[in-house]
């Protein structure tokens, strides 16, 4: 089967029939909430290594980001889009570790961020400009340096051609460009430079309970968000995660630091990440 129909023809196996009757394998499945059941998944569990972001993998140190970054690995190459051949983007990408891994499996990653201003100083550093000159510097293991090419753009208005790229992924990135109207026009523009039969890897941030806050989005919203004509999520999205999963969530005002930080809470908001995993329309 050639390269890019094989996550089509994923779309259309008898696995995801199933899905929508709940006979769901909780450990395999891609688009869902932050999920402690990957840390039962031996194959996930092996990829969170190789990332080299936590010195542990026990589920008492379970975190959103590492599950983000591994989840979105998992997906992709689930999906078929991590070829020797590829083309990847990564939006609002920081130095995150997905960048240097990606750049020792795919021909060629290219990393956008703002690089600088506000992210600069942020607890992370999200946004450390020197990426822009030595990505290297930030590498958590060896990597072809040809392979990996780091701009500062926008990823609202990402400056390229229609069909550039086999994957594109954005982690909890899109709750911080300005609003929903910014989120949506970012993931429309994500939609647009992916190649037909490609993958968008999105992560955002889930409110399941308690009062609006600013950068968390409701269900519907984030429903609204990947509602773009071309894309189609790879399997429905499992939002009753944390109905299965008892957790007080940690309070990232007062302890940020705490695992399994998994569930959190900004004063009355209790949110977690939403991973997503949708296909372009192959043309026909």
């Amino acid at each position: 089967m050639p390269p890019k129909r094989r996550a089509h023809a994923l779309l259309g196996s008898a696995e995801f029939p199933q899905r929508h009757a709940g006979a769901i394998p909780e450990d395999r499945q891609l688009c869902e909430l932050a999920n402690p059941a990957k840390w039962d998944n031996a194959e996930w569990l092996d990829m969170l290594r190789s990332l080299h972001v936590v010195a542990s993998t026990e589920k008492t140190a379970m975190h959103r980001k590492a599950y983000e970054y591994t989840q979105t690995l998992f997906g992709l190459r689930r999906l078929g889009v991590l070829r020797a051949d590829a083309a990847v983007l990564g939006v609002g990408a920081g130095h995150e570790p997905v960048l240097y891994w990606l750049a020792n499996h795919v021909h060629w990653v290219v990393a956008t961020d703002l690089y600088g201003a506000k992210w600069q100083s942020s607890p992370g550093g999200e946004g450390d400009e020197r990426m822009l000159r030595q990505p290297e510097l930030f590498a958590p293991f060896a990597y072809p340096r040809q392979r990996l090419t780091v701009l500062r753009m926008d990823g609202r208005y990402l400056a390229f051609a229609d069909a550039s790229f086999d994957a594109v992924y954005s982690l909890s990135s899109i709750e911080h460009f300005g609003g929903w109207d910014d989120a949506k026009r970012a993931v429309d523009e994500m939609g647009r430079v992916l190649k037909p039969g490609g993958v968008l890897a999105l992560a955002t941030e889930w409110r399941v309970s308690g009062p609006p806050s600013d950068e968390v989005f409701a269900p519907e919203e984030v429903h609204a968000l990947v509602d773009s004509p071309g894309l189609q999520l790879v399997e429905p999205i499992d939002d009753r995660v944390w109905d299965r999963y008892h957790a007080e969530p940690v309070d990232i005002v007062h302890a940020p630091t705490r695992t399994p930080h998994m569930l959190v809470r900004c004063f009355d908001t209790v949110f977690t990440s939403v991973m997503l995993f949708l296909q372009k329309e192959l043309v026909t």
